[in-house]
């Protein structure tokens, strides 16, 4: 209606700016639109210009359409811009770009074509990094991982390689990708002393023994991040995930090491100090270093009640029996079985056990009896029933050599001689 009753009216302007901020105020945005887009096709040269474009920019860029909004934005740097109408525009454009597209590249080139202005490169670094991090804030973790490797490529030494690096890690933990998160946890550990050092120590020691089961990769990372903390809680959890990786990968000097932190540790509850002892007893077992193996076997056993105290308390039978203390052993073993109820295999071991005892004193009906009972009740067990078996021929020799009556010497050649002689 203005546009054409009053084209040439030098209020025409006002009009449209005035009838589009009415539109607008009262959310017919679409009408407001169309006040203020005939406002700069019709009077390009208007005062009001770059007004109507900015409020333009808004609308589309509320409605979704960026690129329309990029447009109106633009739009405003040729028409010789006041500072406060170049400053929104370029608001309006990083708002775009950086949050919404993630081109910081393309936002610092057109910035940097625009005359008088320039991006530093420290500000381009800081551009790029944020398209991740406003994703990573936002929980869009794809879309952060993106931004973060884009920032990496494009500054591989920037200033914020160290968080990117970082947060990208934290992106793929959040989404279960644990070999890209480990890759990059590790490469921030291999970087050196960092605020993101121990934290990354810890998340890669995590994530190599429970989800990678890299052990060997575990320990190193275990160990590191022990010797560097002074909180007694994360030291304890540290010395416990470095006692198991080492013992996953049998390196005995680091088992034994830290399982004498574990053992005795106030934050450690009985289990834990069990896991401890029976990892030290093996170990010094495997050393044949029995009478080490048999304390620490013997203090696992009497800890707690588990599997590992059950094992543990047959095993201290079994070194007592190669000690050849074979009394002591037939005692550990019914001691050993009271205490295992529960655990009926190792029952079962101390049963073959005390066979072999009884055999040593040739008492082949206890051997035998201790032998048919793990028969009788562990059929379903193969190994063990094997043994028994096996066992059980080696009896049955003995006792046919036992009871073989040997033919008696006979007299009747010396008879013959003597009679013979009396001839």
């Amino acid at each position: 209606m203005i546009k054409t009753n009053y084209p040439n009216s030098e209020y025409a302007d006002d009009a449209l700016m005035q009838l589009g901020d009415t539109y607008f105020e009262v959310g017919h945005t679409d009408n407001a639109y169309n006040a203020y887009n005939d406002l700069v096709v019709s009077y390009d040269i208007s005062p009001l210009y770059n007004d109507a474009q900015l409020k333009l920019g808004l609308i589309a860029y509320n409605k979704g359409d960026l690129n329309t909004a990029i447009g109106h934005y633009k739009a405003i740097f040729r028409h010789n811009p006041s500072s406060k109408q170049s400053e929104s525009a370029l608001l309006g454009l990083k708002e775009i770009y950086i949050n919404d597209l993630g081109k910081s590249e393309e936002y610092v080139e057109y910035v940097s074509s625009l005359p008088g202005y320039n991006v530093s490169n420290a500000g381009a670094d800081s551009l790029a990094y944020m398209v991740g991090t406003l994703r990573y804030n936002e929980g869009e973790y794809e879309k952060a991982i993106a931004g973060y490797s884009n920032y990496l490529t494009k500054y591989p030494k920037g200033a914020h390689r160290l968080s990117a690096t970082y947060y990208r890690a934290e992106s793929y933990t959040l989404l279960k990708k644990y070999d890209q998160a480990l890759a990059d946890y590790e490469s921030l550990v291999n970087m050196g002393s960092s605020e993101f050092y121990v934290t990354s120590l810890k998340k890669a020691a995590l994530i190599s023994y429970n989800y990678t089961q890299s052990f060997e990769k575990a320990y190193s990372f275990y160990d590191q991040y022990y010797l560097k903390l002074s909180d007694e809680d994360e030291k304890y959890k540290a010395a416990l995930g470095a006692l198991r990786s080492a013992f996953r990968i049998s390196q005995s000097d680091a088992i034994i090491k830290y399982a004498a932190i574990v053992a005795i540790h106030p934050k450690a509850n009985a289990d834990e100090q069990v896991t401890a002892m029976y990892y030290a007893g093996k170990t010094h077992y495997k050393k044949n270093d029995l009478n080490a193996a048999k304390d620490n076997f013997d203090r696992a056993g009497k800890k707690a009640n588990n599997n590992q105290a059950a094992e543990s308390r047959y095993l201290v039978a079994e070194i007592l029996y190669k000690q050849g203390d074979k009394s002591g052993a037939e005692a550990q073993c019914n001691a050993a079985n009271d205490a295992n109820a529960s655990y009926p295999f190792w029952i079962a071991k101390s049963l073959l056990l005390l066979s072999d005892i009884y055999v040593d004193r040739n008492d082949l009906f206890n051997a035998r009896a201790a032998l048919e009972a793990v028969i009788e009740n562990f059929s379903d067990d193969k190994d063990l029933l094997a043994s028994a078996n096996e066992k059980l021929v080696n009896i049955e020799n003995l006792e046919k050599q036992n009871t073989r009556i040997k033919p008696a010497a006979t007299s009747s050649n010396l008879l013959e001689m003597q009679s013979g002689g009396g001839n």
